[in-house]
């Protein structure tokens, strides 16, 4: 009998971040976990093609999602295999912004 693959899930939570002069659509929320400085983050498409190139790939997306504090955003489901052959989820950057070191052993 062949195992089921096993599935790892993240839930994007997108909001309107206003600027002085325009209104972009960013991640701020990750499995509920609020991202800081979220309003100065990539916006979601950058978002959502370093996700691609870590192995997720997109599964659902809700347009009127409502989520507090935002009301009004909307909610992207990724899905990846679980395997060994998968990297950690990474915190995503702007683009042409340096990747953090790599963090050792102990953290």
């Amino acid at each position: 009998m062949t195992a089921r693959p096993q599935w790892e899930y993240l839930f994007a939570q997108i909001s309107a971040a206003r600027g002085f002069t325009s209104t972009t659509w960013r991640v701020f929320a990750v499995n509920n976990n609020p991202l800081p400085n979220w309003e100065r983050g990539p916006e979601w498409q950058d978002y959502f093609q370093q996700l691609g190139d870590q192995g997720w790939e997109l599964v659902g997306f809700e347009e009127h999602f409502l989520t507090n504090p935002v009301v009004g955003g909307k909610l992207a489901v990724f899905k990846r295999q679980r395997g060994a052959e998968n990297p950690p989820i990474r915190r995503i950057q702007p683009q042409g912004a340096a990747s953090p070191p790599p963090r050792g052993p102990g953290g």
